[in-house]
């Protein structure tokens, strides 16, 4: 709970304050996936860009446990104060199928970084492709050395 109310974080906002939450999750200890716990839907997005290699159905198994446990958070934080109308039964998992997809290669951290990037700040999909990864991990490391963001 200390998370959700912020009495444990630094963050400035409190669930209740936002639309969403993001967060990276590890699909079956193989690679990451972007999560939005989407306050607005009352669902939770999946952006994975490796949608081939897990069923929906072994994604919505990994994942029962937060579908389920989210609505009673959100119910005793008080989210559900500010957004009425969310499910209090287990949230629908849904996955975006036009995220773009990586080849062959271990960019899964990347992509799983640039998924929320892109959508934070509404920018299209087009130039997130596996040729721009290199690009993408040199101006992370930058952001990170700089600790700053270029977007």
């Amino acid at each position: 709970m200390a998370y959700i109310d912020r009495s444990h974080s630094n963050y400035p906002l409190k669930w209740r304050e936002v639309e969403a939450v993001y967060l990276p999750f590890n699909v079956n200890g193989n690679y990451w996936v972007m999560i939005c716990i989407d306050f607005v839907e009352g669902e939770i997005v999946v952006w994975d860009s490796l949608r081939a290699i897990t069923l929906d159905a072994s994604l919505e198994e990994q994942l029962e446990v937060m579908r389920t446990v989210i609505p009673s958070l959100l119910h005793k934080s008080q989210v559900i104060a500010v957004h009425p109308n969310l499910p209090m039964i287990p949230w629908r998992i849904r996955r975006v199928t036009s995220a773009p997809q990586q080849f062959g290669s271990r960019d899964c951290d990347i992509f799983c970084v640039k998924y929320f990037e892109y959508d934070v700040t509404g920018t299209s999909l087009e130039t997130l492709r596996q040729n721009n990864m290199p690009y993408f991990r040199r101006q992370f490391a930058f952001q990170l050395w700089s600790n700053k963001a270029v977007w």
